[in-house]
């Protein structure tokens, strides 16, 4: 039992920082995409979901996020990224 605990609290981490390594990229290209193309505004999307809004006021860009968005695509991915470790240690153990 205690393995497994060992073994989900390290799941639960790497998927926290996998997560969050995904999210800051997307956000990163997002702004570098709005910086290129001179947009006024513009939304990031995941499955349809708004979680980050970028808006660029005299030249200067600026995001903020989309709080109910963000939870969910944040804790969305933390869950998906937990289950495919878990998967993987299921499928390799048998």
């Amino acid at each position: 039992m205690r393995h497994t605990l060992i073994r989900w609290g390290f799941e639960f981490g790497a998927s926290v920082l996998v997560a969050t390594a995904l999210i800051s990229v997307m956000i990163s290209a997002a702004f570098a995409y709005m910086h290129l193309a001179n947009l006024a505004t513009d939304n990031l999307n995941v499955l349809g979901l708004s979680f980050y809004r970028i808006t660029s006021v005299a030249g200067k860009l600026s995001g903020r996020t989309v709080p109910l968005g963000m939870n969910l695509v944040f804790l969305g991915g933390i869950v998906l990224f937990f289950g495919l470790l878990e998967g993987r240690h299921r499928l390799t153990r048998r």
